[in-house]
């Protein structure tokens, strides 16, 4: 009988797939192939076209996936036909979701995690959607981010049926150009040129992703990722969620310019505008975006289900639920926390922002008992870290999230896809499942060290080549090596000073002002420096005259003998010991989300078990950061030598900060890290994780020589 549809050709041909390789033979390991089929069974998704239900799959699992895999491996695999549904839109009309089989959804999702594990870290921040460790929220803070530093006009925007009309051809080619794995390149087309079956009818898919599958959001990305650095080489600030995004400029002429570019970088990738949902607009004229409006300098939910996604301050009024955006219906957008999880409200304790002087402005710590396993949620912080500070705790993976325990009761349950860090800072167990998933996903694991420190359980993964082929070159290039040396130097020398002079500003300590002198000497000298043990030396003696400073701005009876580590022996020396260790656990994060070697530095000599790079860029934040969190709380008799544990067993820490105190610490270092400052060079309002992210941003241009110098960050 005559096929009734032309366009219709056969199901793929098993023998379209090369023998398996790389990254392919990777996603069809064992554990990987089990948690792909976890994924899909928490999903309790419908079944495909062959009725096989998930329930189904599961009788028989082990053999399924041992299938699966042998089928693959032999070139015998074909996926079968996508089921077409028809499912309602809010607006009115349908959508069709094309639902691949269950099988074949296991093997998706396996592909997904690794190509994903690979791909994410190289997509422009523009992108907020379908990213781990992203969300609408921060796509939301972000719109207001750039509202706050004067950016008024809105190029608001919407691409037409996106998933439907991706190009295969370049997808593929994009595909190729970043993971030139030819096994999974041959299976990602098989998978794109699948036939769909709706009712009696088939057809080819010849161009668009399939909105069902498990790879489309990751393959959508990848299309779209052109297009957002095409945008950042223009210098204008994209927010982007999927095919929903809004373009952020100073004033009419740029947003009239911003969407001339849009068009034609959208064309390039054979893509149009949806015209109905695109326009030019202005935070005065007001406009929608991911369930929120915007207006002035309010943000207000559309819907009650989008507040969450908003920062305190700007939570402001509901408005009425007609008519709610489909964008407010979107995957992956966070929900109001479960009792199970812990309120980071409620467990903060803030300082003032700015902490140029020395009062500890206090909001209230109730429930203090629970503060052994606390979040920071408020102002959508770049890098949301999980804290564990009571020993004895499991932690462990449930699903996509992290859950604590502790004398089997939960103490948090924090979903995975929200965190980028977990730090331990107490002896607790940690399950190996947990530690692989976050391995996968880039969440860094570190644990307290036996000097306050905290090490750093790393992936391991290289640097992205391009740059490890810099970083390597640098190592060899005396004259670069000593110019940046002397710039992280210069940073921190200049932001000593100045955190000393905030603190003696109402003061007028007479014995700082000559250390202040020293330091503004050394920092002179530094120019003349003609090699590393020079520059090492000035560093040295500035740090000596600064500490002795540091001592001098102490309460009376505070016993600090001077900068001592390894192990720091004293109350002062393990607070900023600990603070020291948050603040590189922070940047090494950057560091690697940048695709760095953190092992490879400038000022630090790379060494085994080192991290060079961080410490090289840290030096420009110790002072702002921990030093003047430390000697507020100090001051201000929030930190006390009662808040210290002391120990003479040798295989134990002399001196360390007590649970209670240690969350204050951590709340405080937090509260300073969410303050904003106004960066010297971007001219920008932006908080202090975000002066660290774009410091290392400035200087792996620097290192590509993009730009000519590294400027430190000089806070006044």
């Amino acid at each position: 009988m005559p096929n009734p549809n032309p366009a219709v050709l056969s199901e793929p041909s098993p023998a379209a797939v090369p023998p398996v390789a790389g990254l392919l033979a990777r996603a069809l390991e064992e554990h990987h192939l089990f948690e792909a089929w976890e994924r899909v069974r928490d999903n309790d998704g419908a079944a495909g076209v062959d009725g096989q239900s998930i329930e189904a799959f599961g009788r028989h699992l082990f053999g399924q996936l041992q299938q699966l895999k042998s089928e693959v491996e032999h070139g015998r695999y074909a996926p079968q036909p996508l089921l077409a549904v028809e499912i309602p839109k809010r607006h009115g009309g349908t959508r069709t979701l094309a639902i691949p089989a269950v099988r074949d959804r296991v093997l998706q999702t396996a592909v997904a995690r690794q190509m994903g594990a690979l791909l994410d870290p190289g997509f422009d921040a523009a992108s907020f959607g379908y990213r781990p460790g992203r969300s609408v929220a921060q796509a939301i803070a972000r719109v207001a981010a750039c509202r706050d530093a004067g950016l008024q006009q809105v190029v608001d925007a919407d691409i037409e049926s996106f998933f439907d009309r991706i190009d295969h051809a370049r997808l593929l080619q994009a595909l190729r150009e970043r993971l030139p794995d030819e096994g999974l390149c041959a299976l990602v087309s098989l998978w794109l040129g699948a036939v769909r079956r709706e009712g009696r009818n088939a057809t080819l898919q010849v161009r668009g992703v399939p909105q069902g599958s498990p790879l489309s959001p990751l393959l959508a990305n990848l299309y779209l990722d052109g297009f957002d650095r095409r945008m950042h080489e223009a210098g204008l600030e994209l927010v982007r969620y999927a095919d929903d995004f809004v373009v952020l400029c100073a004033d009419v002429h740029a947003a009239a310019q911003a969407l001339r570019l849009v068009r034609e970088t959208l064309a390039g990738l054979r893509l149009d505008l949806n015209e109905r949902k695109t326009r030019l607009t202005s935070f005065e004229q007001g406009f929608d975006f991911l369930g929120v409006h915007f207006v002035h300098n309010l943000a207000e939910p559309i819907n009650p289900q989008a507040t969450p996604w908003l920062l305190p301050g700007e939570r402001l009024r509901v408005l009425p639920p007609q008519e709610p955006p489909a964008a407010a219906a979107l995957p992956q957008a966070p929900t109001a926390p479960t009792a199970s999880e812990p309120s980071a409200a409620r467990l903060l304790v803030s300082l003032d922002p700015a902490l140029e002087a020395d009062e500890v402005d206090h909001e209230g710590r109730a429930g203090d008992e629970a503060g052994a396993v606390f979040t920071r949620e408020h102002r959508s912080p770049l890098l949301q870290t999980l804290y564990v500070g009571e020993p004895g705790c499991w932690l462990t993976r449930e699903h996509d999230r992290v859950v604590v325990s502790r004398r089997h009761e939960v103490r948090a349950s924090i979903p995975l896809g929200q965190l980028d860090q977990i730090a331990v800072m107490e002896n607790a167990m940690v399950s190996t499942s947990l530690l692989r998933h976050c391995a996968e996903r880039r969440v860094s694991v570190a644990f307290g060290g036996s000097g306050g420190e905290l090490l750093t359980l790393d992936r391991g993964t290289l640097a992205e080549r391009r740059l490890l082929q810099a970083q390597w070159a640098a190592q060899g290039h005396g004259e670069l090596n000593l110019l940046l040396a002397r710039r992280f130097v210069e940073g921190k020398l200049h932001n000593s000073r100045t955190v000393l002079r905030r603190f003696t500003r109402r003061e007028g300590r007479e014995a700082v002002e000559p250390l202040l002198q020293a330091i503004e000497q050394a920092q002179q000298r530094l120019a003349t420096a003609t090699t590393l043990d020079q520059v090492r030396g000035l560093e040295g003696a500035a740090a000596r005259a600064y500490f002795q400073a540091l001592k001098a701005l102490l309460p009376e009876g505070i016993h600090f003998p001077g900068r001592q580590r390894r192990p720091p022996r004293d109350p002062v020396n393990v607070t900023l010991s600990f603070g020291y260790a948050v603040l590189a656990h922070n940047l090494h994060t950057l560091v690697r989300l940048e695709g760095l070697n953190a092992h490879l530095g400038h000022l630090h000599a790379a060494a085994a078990g080192s991290l060079a790079l961080v410490s090289d860029l840290m030096e420009e934040f110790r002072a702002p950061l921990v030093d003047a969190v430390a000697l507020a709380l100090w001051r201000a008799g929030q930190l006390k030598d009662a808040d210290f544990e002391w120990s003479t067993a040798p295989d134990e820490q002399p001196c360390r900060l007590a649970r209670t105190a240690r969350k204050l610490f951590v709340d405080a270092l937090e509260a300073k890290l969410e303050s904003r400052i106004l960066h010297p060079g971007l001219q920008r309002l932006m908080d202090f994780r975000r002066a660290m992210q774009a410091q290392v941003r400035h200087y792996q241009r620097v290192l590509l020589r993009e730009e000519a110098v590294y400027q430190p960050l000089k806070l006044r």
